[in-house]
């Protein structure tokens, strides 16, 4: 444990120095560090708003949407990342850029994922964010693998993890 002495009239104090942050966007992390009052709530809201689901049950729904949202929330939560309460979207970086967050449990569903991306932003015309955060998820534990970025024409992996 490192530790400081204080200056002025608390010279007497010892202060533990704890790092302001131990978490990164690459940390691995389980479900366990997430507040489940608020990702019940937001994946409840959200599951609510979407029409369409395809083949899954409102439950698969739900616990899709519980998936995204842990990723997301432990980006705000521990990681200096900041909410986007507009509609469907995601997060802020602390730069301040958007930020698409997806979960996979195999790297196979990428590419489909960027496909639905392209077609959402470039067939639909929907705003979606230029940059996307691909966390894998294996045997309840979450990491950041993988970053995509919108080309000019197309979303495409990027050869490393470019935050």
């Amino acid at each position: 444990m490192r530790t400081e002495t204080g200056t002025n009239q608390d010279h007497l104090i010892r202060r533990q120095i704890v790092p302001s942050n131990i978490y990164t966007p690459t940390s691995e992390f389980t479900n366990e560090i997430i507040d489940q009052d608020l990702l019940n709530k937001r994946a409840w809201i959200e599951a609510a708003k979407i029409t369409r689901i395809g083949d899954r049950t409102y439950d698969e729904l739900l616990e899709d949407c519980k998936m995204g949202h842990r990723a997301e929330l432990f980006l705000i939560l521990y990681c200096g990342y900041t909410d986007n309460p507009n509609g469907f979207k995601d997060i802020y970086a602390p730069d301040g850029r958007e930020i698409e967050v997806k979960v996979v449990s195999s790297e196979y569903s990428i590419g489909k994922v960027l496909r639905h991306l392209d077609w959402m932003r470039v067939t639909c015309g929907y705003d979606v964010a230029d940059k996307v955060y691909f966390f894998h998820r294996e045997n309840g534990t979450y990491k950041l693998k993988w970053t995509g970025k919108f080309n000019g024409e197309r979303y495409v992996l990027e050869r490393e993890i470019v935050l």
